[in-house]
């Protein structure tokens, strides 16, 4: 085998235009989402903050050169999306939509085998801790031509997104912890799926709870013992389940300690609403 034609990482891109928080109608761009999905204040802007390019590596299974580590070969761009006010809560790849990925020679680079997953948008982006800023990974299989100057991306990113960023706690008091307990947290209906000993890490007991609704609304999930103090913990993510538009979601928690009962605080955005972000990037090299 001979060994690829090229392998770049670039931590900073140049582009000549960025994705912009409210979709616009006409020009050829998709049109304005009902006032229910699209509110009018806060602003989601995207741009390109990675390009990578792998090429072909040398050798076999046992004894193979990847170039820069990775084994996956193509085109991915690391795409930055930062609102201006309020909480970005997450990524919808789903329901998000990538028009083109291409060269400047018209080079399709969604084509193409990919080792892992699938050509688009990766499933679970990272989100920053103050929950302002989101980065998720746009991947196809192909490279772009011999000569090809940049990189062009047409795509709607769907985001979950709290305009004022307000938490709302709801609590259930005294709670079994046990399967089939069901909860009512606010606007959350929840059953216990699974209560009882950790099965790994430093917890002592696991609790996972399980939805029909969309859980990624959900802040943090919170224990309080009998005199109302916390519980140590620690919460998972939102997790869908399922197929053919059937799907629950489950999140889980670990328990520091032991309990049949508790307090549970679910604190969760009170204005969680859908945001579709046009996004039209030209990407060059940029250094």
């Amino acid at each position: 085998m001979r060994a690829g034609r090229l392998a770049v990482t670039l931590l900073a891109v140049g582009l000549t235009a960025a994705g912009c928080g409210k979709e616009k109608s006409g020009s050829g761009e998709s049109p304005s989402p009902s006032p229910t999905t699209q509110p009018d204040d806060g602003e989601i802007s995207v741009r390109a903050a990675g390009l990578q390019l792998i090429g072909a590596g040398y050798g076999g299974d046992v004894a193979r050169l990847r170039p820069l580590n990775e084994s996956e070969k193509g085109t991915a761009v690391a795409l930055l999306a930062v609102a201006d006010r309020g909480e970005l809560i997450a990524f919808d790849d789903e329901a998000s939509q990538v028009e083109s990925l291409t060269d400047d020679q018209g080079s399709n680079l969604l084509a193409g085998e990919m080792t892992f997953g699938r050509p688009g948008f990766e499933y679970r982006p990272a989100i920053s801790a103050d929950h302002r800023a989101l980065m998720c990974r746009l991947a196809g299989g192909s490279l772009p031509a011999g000569g090809a100057g940049r990189i062009q991306v047409r795509a709607v990113m769907v985001f979950r997104y709290s305009p004022s960023g307000q938490h709302i706690e709801a609590r259930v008091q005294n709670a079994a912890l046990r399967k089939n307990t069901q909860l009512q947290a606010g606007p959350f209906a929840l059953t216990v799926v699974r209560a009882g000993e950790a099965g790994w890490g430093d917890d002592k007991m696991q609790v996972v709870f399980q939805s029909a609704q969309d859980l990624t609304g959900v802040a943090d999930i919170r224990f309080l013992d009998a005199e109302g103090k916390p519980i140590a913990s620690r919460r998972g993510a939102a997790i869908r389940n399922g197929f053919g538009g059937r799907f629950t979601w489950d999140i889980e928690c670990g328990l520091a300690q032991k309990t049949d009962r508790a307090t549970v605080v679910v604190e969760y955005w009170g204005d969680a609403t859908t945001r579709r972000v046009p996004v039209r990037l030209t990407v060059g090299m940029g250094l």
